[in-house]
């Protein structure tokens, strides 16, 4: 590992560093590439379509609030029709 040298016994001995070039592959065909392009454009509008209907969903309630509203006034004198019964009222 370390070589014994009369001038410095700490220093490590150099030795060069393998090269780490890449080599520079052909571009692929711009076909490839315009069709991976169209492929992102039809999923960024499909993706857009999706959630303005989605937007369009979220705004319109499904519940009935009138009909709730109803149903929560009858169940309360429902329940207070009860309770007087019990307590003799």
């Amino acid at each position: 590992m370390w070589p014994a040298s009369a001038s410095s016994a700490s220093e490590p001995v150099s030795q060069p560093l393998p090269r780490l070039d890449v080599p520079a592959r052909a571009a692929e065909k711009p076909v490839r590439e315009e069709q991976a392009i169209r492929s992102l454009e039809v999923a960024v509008k499909t993706i857009e379509q999706e959630l303005t209907q989605a937007k369009e969903e979220w705004a319109k309630p499904k519940v009935d609030v009138d009909r709730l509203a109803d149903r929560m006034v009858k169940e309360f004198a429902k329940r207070m029709k009860q309770d007087r019964q019990r307590r003799g009222i």
